[in-house]
């Protein structure tokens, strides 16, 4: 995979405790699918909207010659004073180095989302801020990832009785799911209420927001 230099229009706080204003990055809760939020790339910059990845160690944003990009607004390299082609290989691997903090709204195109860049703000998240963890924090994955040995069983019993084609129920609504338990009992357990994994629409159509991890 080739590598390239573009000019990322950005200035991180040093601060370990609490994020500043120049650290805050407004987020769009996309549906409660995905939390995106406007980078700029460039010289001059060029504005475009970005999932912030947890899960990748390096920042992706499509190029004007990708073929395979959709719809998606994508950096002109040309336009670009900066840039530089420097025809080299990669390897990618996962960093953990610097904080950051992501805070989400629970409700489909909520506004209040932030990323907050070199710390973390006090008032968001209470005294207790302390915490300790192994697995990687990945918020580019939208759907809750199950493996192939248990996915068939569950979305059987949560859409038992619905009218259901796969994970795409019709004439429900969140009460129509019930809560789910996972953990490891008898002290770790959590539950998944029926809004932190269903995505419903007006016309009663809701859609299980799973997928098969393999």
């Amino acid at each position: 995979m080739p590598a390239h230099r573009i000019a990322l229009s950005s200035r991180l706080p040093v601060s370990p405790t609490n994020a500043t204003a120049a650290g805050r990055v407004r987020l769009q809760n996309y549906g409660n699918v995905q939390y995106v939020g406007e980078l700029s790339f460039g010289s001059p910059p060029q504005v475009l909207t970005v999932v912030f990845d947890t899960g990748s160690s390096d920042t992706w944003i499509p190029g004007m010659s990708c073929t395979e990009c959709g719809l998606h607004s994508a950096f002109d390299y040309t336009q670009s004073s900066t840039f530089q082609d420097t025809h080299e290989k990669f390897l990618d691997s996962a960093d953990v180095n610097n904080m950051f903090a992501m805070y989400m709204t629970a409700e489909p195109n909520q506004d209040g989302s932030e990323l907050h860049l070199g710390g973390y703000d006090l008032s968001m998240v209470g005294d207790n801020a302390s915490w300790h963890f192994t697995p990687t924090i990945d918020t580019g994955t939208s759907l809750i990832s199950i493996p192939d040995t248990q996915y068939t069983e569950i979305v059987e019993a949560i859409t038992a009785g619905l009218a259901c084609d796969g994970l795409v129920c019709h004439d429900v609504s969140l009460a129509s799911f019930p809560p789910l338990k996972f953990g490891m009992a008898p002290d770790n357990i959590f539950t998944l209420d029926p809004r932190d994994y269903i995505n419903c629409d007006t016309r009663h159509t809701c859609r299980i927001q799973f997928q098969n991890s393999g």
